[in-house]
């Protein structure tokens, strides 16, 4: 059984990283990225899905902070 719930976590967790890399770049916006992400099967695996807003806004916050000390800019 552990195998399986690794294998569903890990899906659901890529499906996230790959919403919330085109969120923090902009390529789509806050209202998209949070209906893609409480539409993915399972999400409550991995966050609640009453916080996916609030995540996503700390992502972008610590993608671009992360980003700005490397010298790139919004």
């Amino acid at each position: 059984m552990s195998k399986i719930k690794d294998y569903i976590v890990s899906s659901v967790e890529k499906q996230v990283d790959k919403v919330i890399k085109e969120y923090v770049t902009n390529l789509i916006n806050l209202e998209t990225a949070s209906d893609q992400l409480i539409g993915v099967d399972n999400i409550e695996m991995v966050i609640d899905k009453h916080n996916v807003e609030e995540m996503l806004i700390m992502e972008k916050k610590d993608y671009w902070k992360k980003a700005n000390k490397e010298g790139k800019s919004q």
